[in-house]
């Protein structure tokens, strides 16, 4: 009989234990969605065209057509070549 008091004692520490781990998955869900309700409208503005002040596609057709050899690209700031990424081709014939 003691065994089987024992073994409920057990049993009901374990449901005790498991029960803020069921409510986790919950938890994340809700917390994921608050996050997006709150970041999404500023991350679709940013990803407008006309959110940018630079037109990056158009510079790289720009010096697609017109560059010439011994041209080169300044960066302003100097570690502002990130820029560059979107259209790495553009640059590859200037010098850097």
């Amino acid at each position: 009989m003691i065994h089987l008091k024992t073994a409920r004692r057990a049993s009901y520490a374990e449901d005790q234990r498991l029960a803020p781990c069921s409510a986790r998955p919950a938890i994340s869900a809700a917390a994921l969605i608050v996050l997006a309700a709150f970041t999404g409208p500023a991350q679709v503005a940013i990803r407008q065209p006309h959110s940018r002040p630079d037109n990056l596609r158009e510079l790289a057709f720009t010096l697609r057509d017109h560059a010439r050899p011994g041209d080169a690209v300044l960066y302003v700031p100097a570690g502002n070549w990130m820029c560059t990424l979107p259209y790495p081709d553009w640059v590859a014939r200037l010098d850097t």
